[in-house]
């Protein structure tokens, strides 16, 4: 199977590229702005679906947006984390672990320009499409729906990101960009927008296959579809048809748990059985601080863990229950040594205690699912990492379609069973075998490879006295459903969106992380306006459609 791989695409409002297969991924060239007047006698089988393949470089940061190099950890890994206190920050992104962001912040107009960006490009493309003849296609009308499909995907999945974290925004329509509609007002209300979202992947999601188009790893598929899809409905409260759609992803029973938990961390885990919507970083020449301004295969999580927003809370590493091999994939705790390279004696997780120096109650611990190579720790100077951001994995659907389940009246627990027998790593009794795309050199360090299989807690009675010791009042699934997505998506993206759409924030909130905690000191009372973030004050300042007081509450 080839994997996609797009270079940077210069900014434009949609740009023509010619694709060509090299190695193992597809490269995209840059040519000139397609005009209206060009495709009246163009290809279109190999015009519009070079234009296609350059709406998926959206999926890197972009200069122009301010999100190159780290776009696909922050803004995504800090927003859909930090509120849950988890992961925490130091430095100049401190006030992650205070609740002190402010509407100037460039977390928030970082992700605006790029999803925008994104946005723009979609509907260039999608009013394009419109005016090409369905007998143009090879394949027809069937062929122009599927491009049509994966272009509303595209778009749906930015508005998606965009609506989680800011509520209703400006929903483009197709035509439409900030340049010929720059005063575009929000929608009245969530549900409209979540509405417009829906109705693309509800567009698209029979139009396409199983399996990527052209066999190409990275491509929209329908599972990916249906997992947004669900996720989406989930938001509107539409609990019974994301179950729909949930259960027929483990229906179709293309999608598996991987046997070793810390396999999805290896630098080159690519498109595993796991993996439900992933974008892949390439190997290339420079992954150092000298990396190009348009080189998108750059993503600087790989360095020596002093930098950032990846110090994981004593509470969450005290709450890991014995035996749950979720702790030793996921987190490096202060005085002991990473398990995928030697760390030097003075590094600072051997010398400065429970607390990191300088900071306020910042755990000395170190998330591990970005840190299995040596960085700048041996005199080098590469800071860029290779791995995929995984942004959908099978253990999320089988952990919604639980929720779901219970949302509607059933029982999910089988699913969170499912989930905690391969946490405690009893899919890896005897493996051996590992696949070539695993480096078994960088899992076995944690893995087991011998033994016999365990008696797992059965995830209903841990939980109900999980919840009875912890004082909550929520029922007992909603502890469990927490608890496990806790655990199992640290440092990952989706622990806080899942909170604050369950209804969760403030009571999980006061019971993990209260004002007078065991460890960590949250500096904030809860308030509601935190469980949304303000739209970017740049956006107020020049959108004409938006005034101060469509700003979100509390702002």
């Amino acid at each position: 199977m080839k994997n996609i791989f797009l270079k940077s695409l210069v900014v434009a409002s949609l740009t023509l590229v010619m694709s060509a297969c090299s190695e193992d991924y597809l490269e995209v060239d840059h040519h000139d702005i397609v005009s209206a007047d060009a495709m009246a006698n163009a290809d279109a089988n190999v015009t519009m679906n070079q234009m296609l393949n350059g709406l998926y470089d959206t999926f890197y940061g972009m200069q122009s947006a301010g999100t190159h190099r780290d776009w696909n950890f922050k803004p995504q890994i800090q927003l859909g984390n930090m509120p849950a206190m988890d992961c925490q920050a130091g430095g100049w992104d401190a006030s992650w672990s205070s609740f002190g962001w402010l509407a100037d912040d460039g977390f928030f107009l970082g992700p605006w320009k790029h999803c925008y960006t994104a946005i723009n490009r979609a509907n260039v493309f999608l009013e394009l499409l419109e005016g090409v003849d369905p007998d143009k296609f090879e394949g027809g009308q069937e062929t122009k729906d599927i491009l049509e499909a994966e272009g509303r995907v595209i778009r749906a999945f930015n508005f998606q990101y965009l609506t989680v974290n800011f509520g209703p925004v400006p929903m483009l329509e197709t035509g439409e960009t900030f340049s010929n509609t720059p005063d575009k007002p929000r929608p009245e209300s969530t549900e409209a927008a979540w509405n417009k979202i829906i109705a693309d992947y509800e567009f698209a999601v029979n139009k396409v296959d199983w399996t990527p188009r052209n066999n190409e790893a990275g491509r929209v598929t329908k599972g990916m579809i249906k997992a947004y899809l669900a996720k989406a409905y989930m938001q509107n409260n539409q609990y019974a048809k994301a179950q729909d759609e949930l259960q027929d992803i483990v229906d179709e029973g293309i999608y598996e748990l991987e046997p070793c938990f810390g396999a999805m961390n290896a630098i080159n885990y690519r498109f595993g059985k796991e993996s439900v919507w992933e974008v892949a970083y390439p190997d290339h020449e420079d992954m150092n601080w000298s990396a190009g301004d348009n080189e998108d295969a750059v993503w600087w999580v790989s360095n020596n863990m002093e930098w950032g927003s990846l110090y994981i809370s004593h509470e969450w590493v005290e709450d890991m229950e014995p035996g749950d091999y979720r702790k030793d994939y996921s987190v490096v705790t202060y005085g002991n040594d990473n398990p995928y390279f030697p760390l030097g004696e003075n590094h600072a997780i051997f010398t400065e205690g429970m607390y990191k120096a300088g900071e306020v109650n910042l755990a000395n611990n170190r998330c591990l699912k970005y840190w299995q190579s040596n960085g700048m720790m041996q005199g080098t100077t590469t800071i860029h990492y290779r791995k995929s951001a995984l942004f959908m994995r099978y253990a999320e659907v089988l952990i919604n379609l639980a929720e779901c389940k219970f949302q509607t009246g059933g029982d999910g627990w089988a699913e969170l069973n499912q989930i905690r027998n391969r946490a405690f790593g009893n899919l890896e009794v005897g493996l051996t075998d590992f696949p070539a795309d695993y480096d078994a050199e960088a899992i076995v360090p944690v893995t087991r490879e011998t033994g016999s299989p365990v008696t797992v807690p059965d995830a209903q009675a841990y939980y109900t006295s999980y919840k009875t010791s912890k004082g909550y009042s929520s029922e007992a699934w909603k502890v469990a459903v927490v608890q496990e997505r806790r655990k199992e998506f640290l440092a990952e993206y989706t622990v806080w969106y899942d909170l604050t759409r369950m209804g969760m924030a403030e009571e999980y909130l006061n019971i993990e992380y209260p004002i007078d905690g065991r460890y960590s000191k949250r500096q904030a009372q809860y308030d509601i306006h935190f469980e949304i973030f303000p739209i970017p004050f740049l956006e107020i300042q020049t959108n004409g459609g938006i005034t101060p007081a469509d700003q979100n509450p509390g702002y």
